[in-house]
C-alpha cells in the first residue's frame, strides 16, 4: 500500500471520529459540568492524540518516522517567528472579508476569568501539537514518501486543515495558514516550524483577550467595515512583501543545507547509455476514495455548523 493511501484512510477515520465521537464527548463533558477550557483540552487530546496513536500502531511506525522531527537553527527560528507575526494581518483581512459570506463562529467566553497559563495551554499549545502531527506530520510525510509534488501536498493538506475546523468561515483563512506552514516545514525540514507558527497565531489571540484596550479597539474596527479595510488592508500591503522576503530567506537556507539521509539509502547508479534510461513514473493521485469520503464528512459538518450559526 502506498504511503499516501494509508494516510488518506487515517484522515477518513479522523473525520468520522471528530464528527461523531468528539461531538458526543463534548456534550457529555458539558453535562458533567466541566468548564469550556477543560472540555476543549480534553477534546484536543481525544480527537487528535488518540487517533494518532492508533495510526502509529496500525501502520507500525514510530513517531519519529511519521513526523519530520529535528531541531531548527536559530536563524530559521527567528525567521519563522517574524514571518508568523507578519502573516497575521493578511489572515485577519481575509477573515473579515469572508465574514460577509459565511457566518463566523463567535465565542462568548470571558478569557480573563481563567488563568493565562490554562488558556495558552488549551488554545495555544494543544492545537499547535495535536493538529500539526496530522496535517504537517502524517499527511506531509506519507505524501512525500509516495512522490506527490510539494505544491499538491501544500494544496491538499491546506484544504483539509481548513475543513477540519468544521465551519466555512474558519476553513478559508486557516487553509491559508496551512498552505504557508507546509512550505515552512519543507524549507526548515522540521515540524517545529509550523508548530511554532501555529502557537504564535493562537497564543497571540489568547494574550490579546486579556488586553481590554485592544478588545474595544478591534471590536469597534470590526463593526466599521470601511475603517477595517483601510487600516488592516493598509497594514497587509506593508507586511505581505515582508512575508515573501522571509520565505525567500527560509528557501535560501534550505538550499544551503543538506537533508538528513538514512544510512541504508544509497544512490542508484546512473545508466551507462541513453537508451537504458528508465522513464520516471508519474506521481500518484493525492485524492483516493478515502480522501473524497473524508471531504464529504467534513463538508457535511461545515454545512450543519453554518445552518446552526445562521438560524440559531
Amino acid at each position: 500500500m502506498q504511503s499516501h493511501v494509508r494516510a488518506n484512510r487515517g484522515i477518513l477515520v479522523l473525520a468520522i471520529w471528530m464528527a461523531v465521537a468528539s461531538n458526543v464527548l463534548s456534550v457529555v463533558l458539558i453535562l458533567l459540568g466541566f468548564d469550556f477550557f477543560v472540555t476543549v483540552g480534553v477534546l484536543q487530546v481525544v480527537a487528535f492524540g488518540l487517533p494518532f496513536v492508533v495510526y502509529l500502531l496500525v501502520t507500525r511506525q514510530s513517531p519519529r518516522k511519521v513526523l519530520t522531527w529535528r531541531g531548527m537553527s536559530w536563524k530559521n527560528t527567528l525567521v519563522v517567528t517574524v514571518l508568523s507575526f507578519l502573516l497575521i494581518p493578511a489572515v485577519h483581512l481575509l477573515a473579515f472579508v469572508t465574514s460577509f459570506v459565511f457566518a463566523p463562529v463567535t465565542m462568548d467566553i470571558n478569557f480573563t476569568a481563567f488563568p493565562l497559563w490554562l488558556t495558552l495551554l488549551v488554545i495555544g499549545v494543544f492545537p499547535s501539537v495535536f493538529e500539526e502531527i496530522w496535517f504537517r506530520g502524517i499527511m506531509y510525510t506519507e505524501y512525500q514518501s509516495s512522490g506527490i509534488p510539494l505544491r499538491k501536498i501544500a494544496l491538499v493538506t491546506a484544504l483539509f486543515f481548513g475543513l477540519m475546523h468544521m465551519n466555512f468561515h474558519q476553513a478559508i483563512y486557516t487553509a491559508v495558514f496551512g498552505f504557508v506552514w507546509i512550505y515552512m516545514l519543507y524549507y526548515t525540514r522540521s515540524i517545529l516550524a509550523p508548530m511554532l507558527a501555529h502557537f504564535i497565531n493562537n497564543g497571540l489571540t489568547v494574550v490579546l483577550q486579556y488586553v481590554d484596550a485592544y478588545e474595544h479597539w478591534y471590536d469597534g474596527l470590526w463593526a466599521n467595515p470601511l475603517m477595517f479595510l483601510l487600516i488592516i488592508g493598509g497594514i497587509t500591503l506593508v507586511t505581505l512583501p515582508l512575508v515573501y522576503f522571509c520565505m525567500k530567506l527560509l528557501r535560501k537556507h534550505h538550499a544551503n543545507t543538506e537533508p538528513e539521509v538514512a544510512p541504508e539509502m544509497t544512490p542508484e547508479p546512473e545508466p551507462a547509455f541513453e537508451d537504458e534510461m528508465i522513464p520516471t513514473p508519474a506521481a500518484p493521485r493525492a485524492f483516493t476514495k478515502s480522501l473524497w469520503a473524508a471531504m464529504g464528512v467534513f463538508l457535511f459538518m461545515c454545512v450543519v455548523i453554518e445552518l446552526i450559526l445562521r438560524f440559531s
